[in-house]
């Protein structure tokens, strides 16, 4: 007749029981059914790998890549045209609201619609210093003065992009368009 180290029950020589030896231990550990099972659980509960929910991570990452290559777009399309186009701030809103959706696979689109529009605004503004930076480029350049890298501090870039807006408040309207298309879309495409 033995005892259950665990909860102190007496098993008798006809019960289900565990032993066990311990690391370290020289002595076994005897358990019965009911604390074996308990054991065996929280040991498999504890060792068990369970699935992470990476869904919002993936849905940021892909907006992100559809973010900076929306923005080099919106770039280049207005570099070469000199204009600014609706119907392409608003497939600039598209496409990032769908790499956003697509990169979620557990996530609604209510949860969505923020990284959407947040990532297409971080691609309005750094598609807009893009710009700001080209024309403020050739004017240095025309004047006889060395063109400055890409890569300026931050409140120079502030700077650049909001002196660019307050001389083209226009542009607002074409962010708001892919900022509201970005917004609208994934609730659209995934409701719940």
């Amino acid at each position: 007749m033995t005892v259950c180290d665990r909860c102190g029950k007496t098993i008798q020589e006809t019960d289900k029981y565990t032993q066990v030896i311990p690391p370290g231990k020289d002595s076994p550990v005897y358990l019965c059914e009911e604390c074996s099972q308990i054991a065996y659980d929280y040991f498999k509960a504890t060792t068990e790998k369970k699935p992470i929910d990476s869904s919002l991570g993936v849905a940021i990452l892909y907006g992100f890549v559809a973010a900076v290559l929306c923005s080099l777009a919106w770039y280049g399309c207005v570099i070469y045209t000199h204009f600014q186009f609706g119907f392409i701030a608003i497939a600039v809103g598209y496409f990032i609201a769908f790499a956003v959706v697509e990169g979620s696979k557990t996530l609604n689109g209510r949860q969505l619609r923020w990284v959407s529009a947040g990532l297409t605004l971080f691609a309005m503004v750094f598609s807009q210093y893009l710009i700001s930076h080209h024309y403020f480029s050739a004017y240095l350049v025309s004047e006889g003065y060395q063109a400055p890298s890409l890569l300026l501090p931050l409140d120079d870039v502030a700077y650049l992009v909001f002196t660019d807006i307050v001389n083209d408040p226009v542009s607002i309207f074409f962010w708001l368009l892919a900022i509201s298309e970005a917004y609208v879309l994934p609730v659209r495409w995934r409701s719940g």
